[in-house]
């Protein structure tokens, strides 16, 4: 009974974190892109980067890749139709 119990009151607190998560809004792609981009001046555009020297790639919800290199420099794509995950591709017609 005791073991039960237990598993309801963790469960139950699973639910809650997850409802309080669900109600706070997420900042708009735009806003996530500035925050990363602050206090970064743009400089040249370039035709490509090594990909040997990319430490991470985020993709900001449909507006932009982030390639963030060894060393701490960044490099932005906009693509014209977007930045889709895999999950959130559009289906092809």
């Amino acid at each position: 009974m005791r073991g039960k119990l237990n598993g309801l009151v963790a469960l139950l607190a699973l639910s809650v974190a997850g409802a309080a998560s669900a109600a706070t809004p997420k900042p708009p792609p735009e806003q996530v892109l500035a925050k990363m981009l602050d206090g970064r001046t743009a400089g040249a555009p370039v035709n490509c980067i090594d990909s040997r020297s990319i430490d991470t790639v985020d993709i900001v919800d449909k507006t932009a890749i982030v390639y963030r290199l060894r060393g701490g420099r960044l490099y932005v794509n906009q693509p014209r139709i977007g930045a889709f995950t895999p999950y959130d591709r559009p289906k092809a017609r």
